[in-house]
């Protein structure tokens, strides 16, 4: 979520009833109450377990899509594959970056 530090709370708690992963910029709350109402909408929202995550992880079971970003960057450093990014990829992440600056300056939702 970036916007506004203070509509960071009602974004980031409407985001995890809706069933989505959410990231927040800093400073995330502006006093304890938003915070406090943060975590506990964060844990209510919960999929699974913290302690299940975390097995699931340890022993291997589960791989988020970063391993496999980190594991492809690897390979491609090592010359066994080509790097996973292309200029297009690239050209995209900087038009998201501007879309995100013009949302919280203009406090608007911008399309890509």
């Amino acid at each position: 979520v970036v916007t506004r530090n203070d509509q960071h709370a009602t974004m980031v708690c409407d985001a995890l009833n809706a069933g989505s992963h959410v990231v927040v910029t800093k400073p995330w709350a502006v006093n304890v109450a938003e915070a406090e109402t943060m975590i506990t909408t964060a844990f209510a929202s919960m999929q699974a377990e913290p302690a299940e995550i975390t097995e699931e992880t340890v022993s291997g079971a589960v791989y988020g899509d970063e391993h496999i970003i980190y594991q492809e960057i690897a390979d491609s450093l090592a010359n066994v594959k080509p790097y996973p990014v292309t200029p297009a990829d690239a050209l995209g992440v900087s038009r998201i970056l501007e879309a995100i600056k013009i949302s919280s300056k203009e406090d608007r939702v911008v399309n890509l």
